[in-house]
């Protein structure tokens, strides 16, 4: 026996769900004009790719330097449209990233440091994803884990006090829960299954960056991360359910669903009021709850804020000290993760939270409803991906033709360089077997002969045999009727001698 809730879950504010996967920047291109990513698969992005182009990228690669990553960077920026062909998954970005990705493609080579600092800075954490699809979902541990951390605070005794007790956090929970082995906790009867996306599910790339919660001349030490988010709006459905406990269990503190859902409420609902006015004290921008999702809203994900992860009167939140100071512990945190299109700001206007979702039932009498209205999201999104892949394989169609092509014209030119090659080792072959007068005919013959070297050739004419005089004087007459200078009217009086020569050689 078990009690059941369907639920929905839409994202509210920009949701992050680490994995332990990152978008490397030598497996994705950047397109500026669109300001998206295409995230493309190595292996087909190298079988499409030219055999000159396939040795110069091994060539970078076998450096393994940190010059080589930027060369990389740029090779394949070169090579984007084989990128893109091969893509997998597109991303769009936010305006700071195309500044940022072109920067650092322009990074001197000789700062090695700088390099280093900024190439590590440069990979993008991603948000956890579905293998089959690559769209994003949420895992039912990171729900879990905030309706837990919610009961845990409507179950601490009152007074709580203002300090932090010496409480280690494991300890503090099995005593609140009423358990000693892990099979005794309660919250092992809690199922969550992972929320799977609705339709398409767009993500995005932002920056986190750590604001301080006063106002300061001094900025918080946290350097900013680039992360890929869910967008706000983005739905999920999946289910949460509370099991009855076995005859044998020690179960000592069952509960049902109801109080856990009304826990969140009221922990989510107190820490959302403080987090409002931490963040109007800055001037940051708060999520908004619709009407919808007033009193439902939890928060999930990484940079949900470190009072959202822990209980109220047992915080023991570490706070970095200022320079060679140690860090300290406090009952609150002093600095703020929050969403932002940069990774440095002037401004705090724009600057938002991470993690908020609405967390609502599907009413048994709606289910069926919603459910057509799931499968029409999805048939949509299918649609979608089907056209899409359409589009990928004919673009891979035409680059694997392309390449074909490329490949034979390149062994037609090859062929043909090599028959060039024949002929003209045929005709160097013939000229080294000629005698020195018929090397001297042939070059009369050729009208690229330069004319001093054609008048050196006349003067060798009385070394010529009889027999052989008259073949070079016919070219030579031949030579110079090309080139106007045999009859008397056209010739100087030296060229006129040379010609009257010629002319008793072949008795006219």
């Amino acid at each position: 026996m078990k009690e059941t809730l369907h639920c929905y879950l839409q994202i509210l504010s920009p949701v992050h769900m680490g994995c332990d996967e990152v978008y490397d920047p030598t497996s994705f291109v950047l397109d500026e004009e669109a300001a998206q990513i295409f995230a493309f698969d190595p292996l087909a992005f190298i079988r499409i790719l030219e055999q000159e182009d396939k040795e110069k990228l091994a060539a970078i690669c076998k450096k393994g330097s940190l010059i080589s990553i930027l060369e990389i960077y740029k090779f394949l920026r070169f090579k984007s449209d084989v990128a893109k062909s091969a893509a997998r998954r597109t991303v769009p970005v936010c305006s700071g990233f195309v500044r940022h990705y072109s920067n650092t493609l322009s990074l001197p080579d000789n700062d090695e440091r700088r390099l280093k600092s900024d190439l590590n800075q440069f990979v993008i954490n991603r948000t956890a994803f579905l293998p089959q699809d690559q769209r994003p979902y949420i895992p039912g541990s990171a729900i879990k884990g905030a309706l837990r951390t919610a009961y845990l605070n409507a179950v601490v005794p009152t007074p709580r006090g203002n300090q932090p007790l010496n409480d280690k956090r494991k300890e503090l929970e099995k005593r609140l829960l009423g358990y000693k082995k892990i099979e005794e906790d309660p919250f092992r009867l809690l199922k969550v299954s992972d929320f799977r996306p609705v339709g398409e599910a767009q993500t995005r790339l932002i920056y986190a960056v750590n604001e301080k919660k006063k106002t300061s001349k001094f900025d918080a030490r946290g350097p900013y991360q680039l992360m890929e988010v869910i967008e706000p709006g983005t739905v999920f459905v999946g289910s949460i359910s509370v099991e009855t406990p076995e005859k044998y269990a020690s179960i000592n503190k069952p509960f049902a669903l109801g109080p856990v859902m009304a826990a969140a409420a009221n922990f989510y609902a107190i820490e959302k009021s403080r987090e409002d006015s931490e963040l109007a004290e800055i001037g940051g921008a708060p999520a908004q709850i619709p009407q919808l999702f007033q009193g439902r809203a939890i928060r999930i994900g990484r940079h949900s804020g470190a009072e959202c992860l822990t209980i109220e009167g047992f915080r023991k939140i570490r706070i970095m000290g200022k320079g060679f100071q140690d860090s300290k512990t406090m009952d609150h945190a002093t600095t703020l993760w929050l969403a932002s299109e940069t990774p440095k700001t002037s401004s705090k206007k724009g600057l938002s939270p991470f993690g908020w979702v609405g967390l609502n039932h599907i009413p048994h009498y709606k289910m069926q409803d919603w459910e057509k209205k799931e499968k029409a999201w999805c048939l949509d999104w299918e649609n979608k991906i089907t056209q899409k892949a359409a589009l990928q394989a004919e673009i891979q169609a035409k680059a694997l033709a392309e390449k074909e092509k490329q490949e034979e014209l390149a062994i037609q030119i090859a062929r043909e360089k090599e028959k060039l090659e024949q002929e003209e080792k045929h005709r160097q072959a013939a000229w080294e077997a000629m005698s020195p007068q018929e090397k001297d005919l042939l070059l009369v013959m050729d009208p690229a002969t330069p004319e001093l070297q054609i008048y050196e050739i006349f003067e060798r004419i009385d070394d010529f045999s009889p027999d052989a005089q008259v073949p070079l004087a016919k070219a030579l007459k031949d030579c110079w009727i090309r080139a106007n200078k045999w009859k008397k009217k056209a010739c100087s009086n030296k060229q006129w001698v040379k010609v009257q020569k010629i002319c008793k050689i072949l008795g006219e």
